[in-house]
């Protein structure tokens, strides 16, 4: 079933109230129809009875499509007997209070407009896309290729030289808005905010600040963490994953105050 909400550019929390009279599967998708590959965010849970989905949404487009279906009957059936959507709500978005400096709310800015815009976005290896006052860069291309030319399963990854991101829009278009705001974050937080730059658990940490503390989904943040180490399995990505796990619940129970200055762990990018 799909619905149509004129959420004019606001942050928000969507809220969905689902009944269904037996244990059912139901995904919520919010998506922004008038550009491909946008969805903002997608959501999964078993309901039987009744069940209030919240949906945090710091960014949403001038019209958001919503999209609410059975798992295992898809999104394209009009009428599903299985499930009713009994009513949408919209509350206001909880935020944290985090300490950011002009130069970071700048690149929150930027890749935002950029998370949104990157289904439509062109790829250029020649020209970056650049922040307000131009102190941060994108360089988008299809893929991202080593010194070999070889394609590289990263979305993301960012210069220690000149600090510009560069990001795959092969992989990008993929991942929902929220999903690339985590990413985007992450490399960002390796060159301007880590104690050491080639720290991949400071990294991650760090984005996770700026992302929850702005109010993205947690759920996203784990879908997008969760993507990226699918295609490097390890032990040093399981070890990253325990310690973002407990980081957000710690960040959710109000016990983080700042970024992270250093971790117990040492796990560095890859040569």
């Amino acid at each position: 079933m799909k619905y149509a909400i004129p959420t004019k550019n606001k942050k928000l929390t969507l809220t969905v109230s689902v009944l269904t009279k037996s244990p059912q599967k139901i995904q919520i998708a919010t998506v922004d129809k008038e550009k491909p590959y946008t969805v903002y965010t997608t959501r999964a849970g078993w309901v039987n009875g009744k069940r209030k989905f919240e949906v945090p949404l710091p960014e949403t487009p001038e019209n958001l499509t919503i999209h609410v279906f059975n798992e295992k009957n898809g999104w394209k059936i009009k009428n599903d007997p299985t499930f009713k959507v009994e009513k949408f709500g919209i509350d206001p978005l909880k935020t944290w209070q985090i300490w950011m400096t002009p130069d970071q709310k700048e690149f929150l800015e930027f890749a935002q407009q950029f998370s949104e815009n990157a289904g439509i976005l062109a790829t250029n290896p020649n020209q970056t896309y650049k922040s307000r006052t131009g102190k941060y860069q994108i360089l988008y291309t299809d893929d991202i290729r080593n010194d070999a030319g070889k394609v590289l399963s990263t979305p993301a990854r960012i210069s220690n030289k000149t600090a510009i991101i560069e990001i795959s829009k092969n992989a990008f278009i993929k991942y929902s808005v929220q999903m690339r705001m985590i990413i985007l974050l992450h490399e960002f937080s390796h060159f301007y905010v880590n104690k050491i730059k080639k720290n991949e658990a400071q990294a991650d940490l760090n984005a996770l600040y700026f992302f929850l503390g702005s109010g993205y989904s947690p759920i996203e943040a784990h879908r997008a963490f969760l993507s990226v180490f699918d295609n490097a399995d390890s032990a040093q990505n399981e070890m990253r994953y325990q310690l973002i796990k407990k980081y957000i619940i710690d960040f959710m129970d109000g016990k983080i105050a700042e970024p992270v200055k250093n971790t117990n762990v040492s796990v560095k990018k890859a040569a």
